[in-house]
This record gives structure tokens, sequence and C-alpha cells, in this order.
């Protein structure tokens, strides 16, 4: 996966408009990553309860 942003982000040293895209692209991959683990760690304290 970091394969690909790192080849889109070399690409893009042309033409700028995609870079902004794979830039959205990492954040929103990253964002759902943070998402992931705080949910497991919100179901994890309930079933700890």
């Amino acid at each position: 996966m970091c394969i690909y942003f790192l080849s889109a982000t070399c690409r893009s040293k042309a033409n700028q408009v995609p870079r902004i895209e794979v830039q959205v692209r990492f954040l929103e991959f990253k964002y759902m990553k943070y998402a992931q683990t705080k949910e497991l760690k919100t179901r994890n304290l309930m079933t700890a309860e």
C-alpha cells in the first residue's frame, strides 16, 4: 500500500493535481486505521467491564 503512495507521489512531481488526490487518499487511509484501532479499544473496554 505504501509503495503505491510513494510511486504516486513520484509521478505527481510533473503533475500537481494527482498529488493532492494522493494526499487525501492517504489521510483517509490513516483515518480508517485510526478509527479501527479506536473501535477495537472501545470494544476491549466493554468486554473488560
